[in-house]
């Protein structure tokens, strides 16, 4: 009988040494999931800022400006053009 009581007994103190453990994880887990979430939130906000950024240097009114002014370029007359066919 006291050695069912001390088996009993190792359990039960297992079981909340098991409980402590995974009650620790989980607020390990909560912060990481937290900081998981900052992280995201500002690498998507970069993600924006770059993909604004792409789309306004590649607006057609600023690559023609720049065509014409910094490359000094010129529309190609109908002579100049080519076209190819697609398959």
């Amino acid at each position: 009988m006291r050695f069912l009581a001390v088996l009993l007994g190792l359990f039960g103190a297992g079981l909340a040494a098991l409980n402590l453990w995974v009650q620790s994880r989980q607020v390990s887990d909560s912060y990481r999931i937290m900081q998981l979430q900052q992280e995201y939130a500002t690498w998507f906000e970069i993600k924006r800022r770059v993909e604004l950024e792409w789309g306004r240097l590649q607006a057609p009114d600023r690559l023609q400006t720049l065509a014409h002014g910094r490359f000094r370029l010129r529309e190609a007359g109908e002579s100049e053009r080519w076209f190819l066919e697609e398959r």
